[in-house]
């Protein structure tokens, strides 16, 4: 590992990492080779942390965007041709979805609706096709924003 790294006038740290994985008889099972780069100074007693945070980090990332792009989602690359900006606004709004998404279906009322052959994609199917061919009163909107509403997870 490398501290003080000047990289546009700021200082970063370097962390190489080759980690090799052995089963309980001591016979080599995996190897692994990570590198990360941080604005943490590094230090002997926090090497080892730093870098399995950053292995964490790089694995929720992907599996974040995995999900974006293959799993109904339908991230592509088409919705960035036209400008930055529509992409990184439509990038966004996307990313807000799935965190709503995450959180709907971690909470016991979601939990509560799915039994017996209700799946999250039918339940999902239901709300859009609601939003979609139901017309939403904006008094009754109104006065359902301004009750107090948890939502639990379990």
């Amino acid at each position: 590992w490398l501290n003080e790294l000047d990289y546009h006038g700021h200082k970063l740290g370097w962390i190489e990492c080759c980690e090799t994985v052995t089963d309980n008889k001591g016979s080599e099972k995996s190897k692994g080779y990570f590198i990360h780069i941080t604005n943490f100074k590094i230090s002997d007693s926090d090497v080892a942390g730093i870098s399995e945070a950053g292995r964490l980090r790089w694995k929720i990332e992907n599996e974040g965007f995995n999900t974006q792009k293959n799993l109904g989602y339908k991230l592509k690359h088409k919705y960035s041709r036209v400008s930055w900006l529509a992409a990184k606004n439509y990038y966004q709004c996307l990313q807000i979805a799935h965190l709503i998404n995450q959180l709907l279906e971690l909470s016991i009322q979601c939990k509560d609706l799915l039994n017996g052959k209700m799946t999250v994609k039918h339940l999902w199917k239901c709300m859009i096709a609601f939003l979609t061919y139901v017309l939403i009163d904006n008094r009754e909107m109104s006065s359902l924003c301004q009750n107090r509403m948890q939502i639990r997870f379990g």
